[in-house]
């Protein structure tokens, strides 16, 4: 019952809606209207079957239809904590005309930690077990100028104005686009489709679009981490 505990803990810590996007048959029955008055359930179809897509690419489609002017993106296995309205003034302040993006949280990994970076002329390994492409695109042999941003979690702000960047990262993955060579480097050509996760989908579309801003890390791992933050 962890989606529960998520909306129970957006009634006790926030004022604000919050907006699940359910891709099943039905609900669950404690999702109750009547104890979670700011609940606001949308359903959606899952992805067609011809073409496999993981499921967590369903995240874009989230935040698109979703049609809030100010979000904050949770996973189900997350909650909120005292203060998290705070975070909506910050977003709007931030995701602006002049920086139509979503910003993310910093990850607690360095790129260099993690999996997907290649190491030791050896590449990356992907959270299937495939071959990592994440970093072939912006780095060089260890220099990595194409990379704007230190790895962030896929749990990001937004507002209305990332909703073009949003649906453009989504297309370019449905249409199994390829973005062409940087510099007329061949290697660095990248078929959307070999990005198989959602997080990598946003770091990349960050850097590919020069963002820069990320937000210090508020989404901590573990309940005990608490104790470490008061």
């Amino acid at each position: 019952k962890i989606n529960e505990q998520l909306i129970r803990s957006v009634h006790l810590f926030s004022t604000r809606p919050v907006v699940i996007v359910h891709f099943g048959m039905s609900i669950p029955s404690e999702w109750d209207p009547v104890k979670f008055p700011r609940l606001l359930v949308m359903h959606m179809a899952p992805f067609p079957t011809q073409h496999f897509r993981r499921f967590d690419l369903n995240k874009y489609r989230s935040l698109l239809v979703a049609r809030v002017k100010t979000g904050i993106q949770l996973d189900s296995d997350q909650f909120v904590a005292p203060g998290v309205d705070a975070l909506f003034q910050r977003a709007r302040e931030e995701s602006t005309a002049s920086y139509p993006l979503p910003i993310l949280p910093v990850h607690f990994m360095t790129n260099e930690q993690l999996p997907m970076y290649p190491k030791d002329g050896k590449p990356g390994v992907t959270m299937s077990g495939g071959q990592a492409v994440v970093f072939n695109r912006f780095c060089k042999k260890g220099d990595c100028p194409g990379v704007t941003t230190r790895w962030g979690h896929a749990h990001p702000t937004w507002t209305y104005w990332a909703l073009p960047f949003l649906g453009r990262w989504l297309r370019r993955h449905l249409r199994d686009e390829i973005l062409p060579a940087v510099n007329g480097e061949k290697n660095t050509a990248l078929r959307v489709t070999d990005i198989d996760a959602d997080e990598d989908l946003l770091n990349i579309g960050t850097w590919e679009e020069k963002g820069g801003k990320q937000w210090c890390k508020y989404d901590v791992m573990d309940p005990s981490d608490f104790h470490t933050l008061l």
